[in-house]
């Protein structure tokens, strides 16, 4: 991985700052700008010239890393592919405004540059965790020679390499983490799937640094039985007595003997957590900890927006015809769902952000027609306001955009259960399952620190679209000979601008399309609703306390009937946090 790193520093030269060394000239403006950051989050700020600008270097030369990975097949083959991509920080890059201003005859997205995912391992591999896991050793090495200082070319500079997050689907997260596949704890938050509809129980969850979870499974004493070959779950099929065993070493006090009884307390005390984090399962020589990895940083995400609300948006299409009044009305909506999702298991991360665009103006000339009421209508235009956001690039992520996220993200929420209840044509689980959680309840933690796109994984999902392709047509279909050929087509193909041009086309078109709905207003809380449901609107004000704090007719304001969040425009000068120097498990 090391050689990739140096050839990606190469390739991404023209987008970086160019401050060399002799960094005084600049600096002051920079300089306040930052102790002005820290001020406000309560950090130390350097007194000297010297401690400045080392501060300052440290934060223009440290860039963030991302990591994707996940299992399909390839000419009837299983594989497993790992990629890497840098995260944008506009302290490290240009802008597209300053680009431009360098090179006036380019125009180009630098954050789309920037975040373009780089193939890293493609190996045959079968999807469960013992396959998977002989790739830890490999990653490891790598992770240790990535740590090392590299020298941009045309900047003489030195710059740190910091591996910061995880993003994927949530098998993939749940690998990477060491938490069950499935089962009752199939989040990494550790929220029981019953409670996925429980805004109060899921907006008082805090998510968990990697440091945290490998302790709380280092609590008991079963996990020391763990190998990534012969044991991989070392909580799996234990006897009574391992089991009680445990449970002391917990200092959990056991009420029922029977194995069921005692099986479920300790499944509750687990909350998924099944064996250490990935990277911590390396069979080379010494146990690696997470310091001496540098992974202290490093975030496993609890969603990723393409999945989620891929999902979600399917879901609400199928489910939302058998929820409205007249039987007329829900054939239109039927006849909505068959053109759009049809008999299809899944839908594209590009057709599902055009078919909630479409759901949106259906309904909004429905309601014209008197025939839907206008909790539909917001319901709609709610799911429409967080894939917005969350396919926003990073220039756009400021402290409104991140408050009427949470707010968003909870309305929406709230509305499936005032709109929808209990699903007609499938299961509760599925319908407010991981994906309704995970969007609901971790995407705006989420984009308190990240901007959502950088999250986003479509570029690395559409790989094995093309990995695929390559193989079917290049090679002799042998297990032996694809991996080689198509990693040299793939890495080949990467230089040519014909599919991003496409995917461009795409969301220009989704973009246009979306323009033509009519202009959403502030987030509005009736005090009817605040008054009947006091408790959970109360753990919804929690999560933007920082924005509660500043007083009435800052962020918000009250009227005899409501509560109305100022969300209309930006205040510039209030501060947001930042990935570079906060982490999740920190809100």
């Amino acid at each position: 991985m090391f050689d990739k790193v140096v050839s990606l520093l190469k390739k991404l030269e023209k987008t970086i700052n160019e401050k060399n060394e002799n960094l005084e000239d600049h600096m002051k403006d920079s300089v306040l700008r930052l102790n002005k950051f820290y001020k406000a989050k309560g950090k130390p700020i350097a007194v000297t010239s010297a401690e400045n600008l080392e501060l300052l270097k440290r934060t223009e030369r440290t860039r963030y890393w991302k990591c994707w990975h996940d299992h399909s097949d390839i000419l009837n083959h299983p594989y497993v592919n790992f990629m890497v991509s840098c995260i944008y920080d506009p302290a490290v890059y240009l802008s597209n405004e300053e680009y431009q201003l360098k090179f006036p005859n380019r125009k180009q997205d630098i954050q789309t540059i920037v975040e373009k995912p780089y193939l890293y391992i493609l190996g045959q591999s079968g999807s469960s965790d013992i396959d998977q896991l002989t790739y830890s050793d490999t990653r490891v090495e790598d992770l240790k020679e990535m740590h090392k200082c590299i020298t941009a070319t045309s900047m003489n500079a030195p710059f740190q390499d910091v591996f910061r997050m995880f993003s994927g689907d949530n098998p993939a997260r749940q690998f990477e983490s060491g938490q069950q596949r499935g089962g009752h704890y199939s989040c990494l938050c550790g929220v029981h799937v019953e409670n996925h509809q429980n805004f109060e129980c899921c907006f008082r969850r805090y998510p968990r640094s990697l440091q945290q979870r490998t302790e709380k499974l280092r609590n008991g004493v079963q996990w020391k039985n763990f190998h990534p070959v012969t044991n991989p779950n070392p909580f799996s099929n234990l006897r009574v007595q391992q089991i009680q065993d445990e449970l002391d070493a917990r200092r959990i006090e056991i009420t029922d003997t029977r194995k069921a009884a005692v099986l479920k307390q300790l499944t509750d005390e687990l909350e998924g957590i099944q064996r250490p984090p990935a990277l911590l399962c390396s069979m080379s020589e010494g146990q690696n900890t997470i310091k001496d990895l540098h992974l202290e940083t490093y975030e496993v995400q609890m969603c990723e927006p393409l999945h989620d609300i891929s999902n979600v948006v399917a879901n609400l299409i199928t489910e939302l015809p058998y929820h409205l009044p007249e039987r007329e009305i829900q054939k239109e909506y039927e006849e909505f769902s068959k053109i759009t999702i049809g008999d299809k298991n899944q839908i594209r991360g590009s057709d599902a952000r055009l078919y909630a665009v479409k759901l949106s103006k259906f309904t909004q000339t429905k309601y014209e027609e008197g025939k839907v009421d206008i909790n539909i209508v917001n319901l709609c235009n709610s799911l429409i306001e967080i894939i917005s956001i969350a396919y926003s690039k990073a220039d756009a992520r400021n402290a409104r955009q991140i408050l009427r996220m949470y707010n968003q993200s909870f309305i929406f929420g709230q509305l499936c259960k005032s709109v929808i209840g209990n699903p007609v044509k499938m299961t509760s689980r599925k319908f407010y399952g991981t994906h309704f959680h995970s969007l609901v309840t971790h995407a705006p933690e989420a984009y308190r620190l990240f901007c959502l796109k950088s999250i986003l994984t479509e570029n690395e999902e559409r790989s094995f679209g093309s990995l695929r392709s390559i193989s079917k047509n290049t090679s002799d279909r042998k297990p032996c000979h694809i991996i080689q050929n198509a990693i040299i087509r793939y890495n080949a193909q990467q230089h040519s601008s014909e599919k991003q041009n496409s995917f461009l086309q795409q969301d220009s078109f989704i973009s246009k399309q979306s323009k033509l709905l009519p202009p959403r207003g502030p987030s509005v809380f009736q005090k009817s609703f605040i008054c009947s449901r006091t408790g959970l609107f109360q753990s919804h004000l929690e999560r933007i306390a920082d924005y509660m704090m500043l007083g009435e007719n800052f962020w918000w304001s009250q009227d005899e009937t409501s509560v109305t969040f100022h969300e209309v425009h930006s205040i510039q000068f209030t501060l947001i946090q930042r990935y570079s120097t906060s982490a999740m498990s920190q809100l």
